[in-house]
């Protein structure tokens, strides 16, 4: 069970703090006040800050940061478009600074901006295990999320890719699966990233004989299938 505290002004603040880091709702964790705080003298001499404990409820099969990695709240539709309008320019501009030629296409799924690239060089955009690909996605979203207005999640795909490696992803977990429960012993699989895990871990989540965990820290955490405990 993961646990961490955050502070601010007062306690409401420090939550509000706390679950937007963890990209979690109210509902998903449990709040344990270390300090109410004071306001101080005229609201500055001696003043402390608020103190709380957050500890993240656990469920099944998904990490902390599988289950949303930004809290985000929801748009209008028109701060939704102008999302939309930002990702394209955005991701234009850093095609342009990387010296490829491409196209960006957008849409909207939800809540989502998708942003899909077609270009000559998708191999090259993609990288090893979509590392390239994924790098891109990030800094996106980093910049569209510094902006309340236009705070939300940001897919970036080229060549189908993200689907592709979803369906190699389910298909592989379906054989690790079967090779655990054959051997009856654990498998660790390969380092891969929070959205990656997740794959494996709903892809597996229904199998009455095994289980999926994760483990180790950063750019090393993995899953590993093992046999459920009768």
């Amino acid at each position: 069970m993961e646990e961490k505290e955050f502070s601010g002004k007062n306690v409401e603040e420090a939550i509000e703090k706390g679950l937007k880091e963890l990209g979690l709702s109210r509902d998903d964790v449990e709040v344990k006040i270390l300090d109410e705080g004071k306001a101080g003298l005229f609201g500055l001499m001696g003043a402390s800050p608020a103190k709380i404990k957050l500890i993240v409820k656990p469920v099944k099969g998904l990490e902390t940061g599988e289950r949303g990695e930004v809290a985000r709240e929801k748009l209008s539709g028109a701060n939704l478009i102008s999302a939309q309008k930002k990702v394209k320019e955005e991701l234009n501009e850093i095609l342009k600074l990387m010296g490829m030629e491409a196209e960006v296409t957008t849409s909207l799924e939800g809540e989502k901006v998708v942003a899909d690239i077609k270009s000559e060089n998708g191999a090259i955009l993609i990288g090893k295990k979509g590392q390239t690909l994924n790098a891109l996605q990030l800094i996106v979203n980093l910049i569209v999320n510094r902006d309340e207005k236009t705070r939300t999640k940001v897919i970036v795909d080229t060549e189908n890719y993200r689907q592709r490696r979803e369906n190699a992803l389910v298909k592989m977990a379906g054989e690790v699966a079967d090779e655990v429960k054959s051997k009856g012993r654990s498998r660790e699989l390969e380092p891969m990233n929070p959205a990656e895990r997740r794959v494996i871990h709903l892809a597996l989540k229904d199998d009455r004989d095994v289980e999926t965990t994760s483990q180790g820290e950063g750019n090393f955490r993995r899953v590993v299938v093992s046999p459920k405990k009768k």
